[in-house]
């Protein structure tokens, strides 16, 4: 009898709402009322309006899930950098209470990786064999085995040190090595 198929969720597919993005933004202003907009491959998503509250210390967000208007709204933690220049700010996950700069949007609701229970990064499912490709002709299948060879050899990188080569260009001899034999 077959193995009963599974698709986990994986990270790298959900929607997420960073604080970092909420700050560059400029939404964390009290009173601003602010939209973003999700994109994948040039395409827009979804988008998300948002209006903060730093005197109640909330986020709250207005946003369409399968045809329904839904207005939520998000608890922040507001502490001292520990630079001692400003504040961090933090989301509270609505579902465990804890504290974290992610949320992601799971079944039409906002939450933290610690709530999502089964869900992984797209490398964790790819097999053995797939990952050892990548880690032998990845970075050439990506493109940026040009930003590889200008680290390693380009016109202020430092080749060898103490007449032994460095660790980068032993790695650029190991990963050519492999790709050419």
């Amino acid at each position: 009898m077959p193995r009963i198929a599974q698709c986990p969720t994986t990270i790298d597919d959900l929607l997420y709402l960073s604080t970092a993005t909420l700050k560059q933004s400029g939404c964390l202003i009290d009173g601003k009322t602010h939209q973003l907009g999700w994109s994948r491959n040039g395409e827009r998503v979804a988008t998300i309006d948002i209006a903060a509250s730093l005197k109640a210390k909330c986020v709250m967000l207005r946003y369409s899930f399968r045809g329904e208007t839904k207005l939520y709204r998000i608890d922040l933690f507001i502490a001292p950098s520990n630079l001692g220049k400003g504040n961090v700010f933090y989301f509270v996950c609505p579902i465990t209470a804890k504290r974290c700069r992610k949320l992601y949007l799971v079944d039409g609701r906002f939450v933290s990786r610690y709530a999502l229970g089964d869900t992984y990064y797209e490398k964790q499912l790819w097999s053995k064999r797939y990952r050892d490709l990548d880690n032998t002709m990845g970075r050439q299948l990506r493109g940026d085995d040009f930003e590889l060879y200008q680290e390693t050899f380009g016109p202020y990188a430092k080749r060898h040190y103490r007449g032994k080569p460095t660790k980068r260009v032993l790695r650029y001899q190991r990963l050519t090595d492999r790709l050419y034999s």
